[in-house]
C-alpha cells in the first residue's frame, strides 16, 4: 500500500532559502539541472526569486509528515496550457534517497497538477547518467524518446530520456491512493 500521507508539500518560503541554497550548490546538482552557476547566498536568493516569477510553477518543499525538516523539493516548469502538458523536477537530499520519498511526493504533486490544471500529461527528462531516476520513471512512465548526445557532462556527451505519464495512466496506477486527500 502506498501511503502518500507520509510526505507533505508546502510552498517554499524565505525560511527555506538556506536549505535550498545548500541543495542548489551541491556537487551532484548535475543529476537534475543544467545550471552550473556558482552563486553567493544573496545572488542565489535573487536568482531563485526571479525563477519563481518566470520559470518555476508551484515550487514545493518536501517534508516527511512527522518532521518539519525539509528533505527535498519538487517543481513544474515549461507549462504548456494550450498543449496540455508540464515538465517536473524532483530533488531529494542524498541521505533520504532510494526509500520512496521522492515517488510519494511526486504522486501527491502530480495529483495536484491534474486536479487543478487542464493538462493531459506530465513530462520528465532524465539525464543518462542519472540511473536511479531513470529506473524509477521507466517503471511507470512512457518513454517518449531519446535525445541522443544531448547533455555534455564531465568530458562526455550523454543522452537525455524524455518520459511522460498521461492523466488516465496516472489515475489507473495511483487513483486509489490519491483520492484519500
Amino acid at each position: 500500500m502506498i501511503d502518500i500521507t507520509k510526505v507533505s508539500l508546502k510552498p517554499a518560503t524565505s525560511t527555506d532559502m538556506e536549505k535550498l541554497y545548500e541543495w542548489f550548490s551541491e556537487d551532484d546538482r548535475f543529476l537534475w539541472t543544467n545550471d552550473r552557476s556558482h552563486y553567493s547566498f544573496s545572488e542565489f536568493c535573487e536568482v531563485f526569486r526571479d525563477r519563481q516569477r518566470e520559470y518555476y510553477y508551484n515550487f514545493m518543499i518536501i517534508r516527511r509528515s512527522t518532521s518539519s525538516n525539509p528533505i527535498g523539493f519538487i517543481y513544474a516548469y515549461n507549462y504548456q496550457h494550450i498543449n496540455g502538458f508540464v515538465y517536473t523536477t524532483c530533488y531529494i537530499e542524498k541521505s533520504k534517497r532510494n526509500c520512496g520519498i521522492g515517488a510519494l511526493a511526486a504522486i501527491s504533486y502530480y495529483d495536484m497538477w491534474f486536479r487543478e490544471n487542464p493538462i493531459t500529461k506530465i513530462c520528465n527528462e532524465v539525464f543518462e547518467y542519472n540511473r536511479s531516476s531513470y529506473s524509477c520513471l521507466n517503471r511507470m512512465f512512457h518513454l517518449d524518446g531519446i535525445l541522443r548526445c544531448h547533455k555534455y557532462y564531465n568530458g562526455k556527451y550523454y543522452d537525455v530520456y524524455s518520459f511522460s505519464i498521461l492523466r488516465e495512466e496516472f489515475y489507473n496506477w495511483f487513483g486509489k491512493h490519491v483520492r484519500i486527500l
